[in-house]
C-alpha cells in the first residue's frame, strides 16, 4: 500500500475533478458518489475494507471481490455491499449502502466514515465514529418524537371518539 503524508486530513481537488483522500491509504473518487480507487491490490484493498467496516459495524459475508456488512446511524441500520474490481495495480471499489428509507443521509454517512476508516487503517489512534450522528443530536429526535407522539396521540384518540 502506497502511504500518502499531508498536512492537511480533508479531501483536496487534483486535475480532472478528482478528490484525493490524504492520510495513510491513498484512495481517488471514482466515477459516481460510492466508487472510490483503492491504490493497493485487490486482496490487500479486501482486507483493509472487512477491517475498517467491522470497526463500524458488521461485516456478514466476505468472499473474494465482495464484502456484505452493516453499520449504524443513530439508531438506523444501514446495509452495505462492496465490490471490488482489479484494475491494474489499483482497485475499484463501489459501495452500495441502504436503510430501507427515502432518506439517504445515513447511507451517504456510512460511506464517508467507511472512506475515512479505510483511508486511517494504519493509523492506530484512529477512532471511527460508529453512529454517525452526536449524542445530543439522537437524544434531542428521540425528546422530539417522544413529544409528538404525547400531543397527536390524545389529539387522534378525542378527534375519533
Amino acid at each position: 500500500m502506497q502511504r500518502v503524508h499531508s498536512s492537511s486530513p480533508k479531501y483536496q481537488k487534483l486535475p480532472h475533478r478528482n478528490l484525493q483522500r490524504v492520510a495513510t491509504m491513498k484512495i481517488t473518487s471514482g466515477a459516481t458518489e460510492s466508487q472510490f480507487i483503492l491504490h493497493a491490490g485487490i486482496s490487500a484493498a479486501h482486507e483493509v475494507v472487512a477491517n475498517s467496516l467491522s470497526k463500524l459495524g458488521g461485516v456478514k459475508s466476505s468472499i473474494p471481490g465482495k464484502i456484505t456488512g452493516w453499520g449504524k446511524y443513530g439508531l438506523n441500520k444501514v446495509s452495505v455491499d462492496i465490490s471490488f474490481v482489479e484494475q491494474g495495480s489499483e482497485t475499484l471499489m463501489t459501495i452500495n449502502a441502504k436503510n430501507g428509507s427515502v432518506y439517504s443521509g445515513p447511507n451517504k454517512s456510512l460511506i464517508t466514515r467507511l472512506v475515512d476508516a479505510i483511508a486511517n487503517s494504519d493509523n492506530p489512534s484512529f477512532v471511527p465514529d460508529k453512529q454517525g450522528i452526536g449524542t445530543v443530536p439522537l437524544i434531542a429526535s428521540l425528546f422530539g418524537l417522544t413529544l409528538i407522539l404525547i400531543i397527536v396521540i390524545p389529539f387522534l384518540v378525542n378527534y375519533l371518539l
